[in-house]
């Protein structure tokens, strides 16, 4: 009830009259001060856990970026595209933005045994300019103390345990999936990348050329791989091996 208290002060300007069926639902570990092992806070999109994290302002701000892709449709102050962003030892790297979920059903321990954080969203924003992951420009009005107020529910830490674009970033590697070779993963054509990339571009229909432009400054630096799907744990286990082997 305490999360859901919180729920309505963030977003009680966007309630509307009416039942609708749910697309998001939230799974609250328990009270402040419950000593029962360790539970975590999980954000579901319909049957497909977003985020699932032992740390409240991490849920919070993944919810807070759902909410703001609604409107990337529609927008045209960025690129933006349905890709995550990780990072393992100082890389930043790209793959598909549904992986979020998919290597998130890993256990705690196997994804920092693999030195990886995981995204904190389905989507990245890209400056057309730069060709630069850039934090999506808010378009929510949400109160200013909102991420604050969470430590009044549950732990929190200064810092999230998901990637959240908080600067301009270059990237290091793009990830597409390819289940049509043989091996884990190889390296693939930046043109083949990109073509894939404008298909995975939300606003393209509203941006058009001004999208081919940034993607491909987005990834005329980067190395680019084929990926296979395979197990969660054996492919997080191949997007750091390809990382590393470049």
């Amino acid at each position: 009830m305490a999360f859901c208290g919180w729920l309505d002060r963030t977003f009680r300007r966007y309630r509307v009259a009416g039942d609708v069926y749910p697309r998001y639902s939230i799974l609250i570990a328990g009270a402040k001060g419950d000593t029962g092992g360790k539970q975590f806070n999980i954000l579901y999109k319909q049957t497909m856990a977003l985020v699932r994290t032992m740390d409240l302002s991490t849920l919070a701000r993944a919810l807070v970026a759902e909410m703001e892709s609604l409107s990337f449709q529609e927008r045209d102050d960025a690129i933006y595209t349905e890709l995550g962003m990780l990072t393992t030892n100082g890389t930043r790297a790209l793959v598909p933005g549904r992986f979020t979920s998919f290597l998130g059903r890993l256990g705690h321990r196997q994804i920092e045994r693999a030195g990886v954080t995981l995204p904190g969203s389905m989507y990245v924003a890209v400056d057309p300019e730069s060709g630069r992951a850039v934090p999506a420009p808010p378009h929510l009005k949400i109160p200013d103390d909102a991420f604050e107020r969470l430590g009044e529910i549950g732990p929190t830490n200064s810092s999230t345990d998901r990637v959240f674009v908080e600067e301009p970033s270059p990237v290091d590697v793009v990830f597409w999936v390819d289940n049509q070779s043989e091996v884990p993963f190889h390296p693939v054509g930046r043109g083949f990348v990109l073509s894939r990339l404008w298909t995975w571009t939300v606003n393209a229909p509203v941006i058009g050329k001004t999208a081919i432009e940034g993607l491909t400054r987005l990834v005329e630096p980067t190395r680019c791989y084929g990926l296979q799907i395979s197990e969660s744990r054996e492919m997080l286990q191949n997007i750091v091996t390809a990382i590393r082997s470049g």
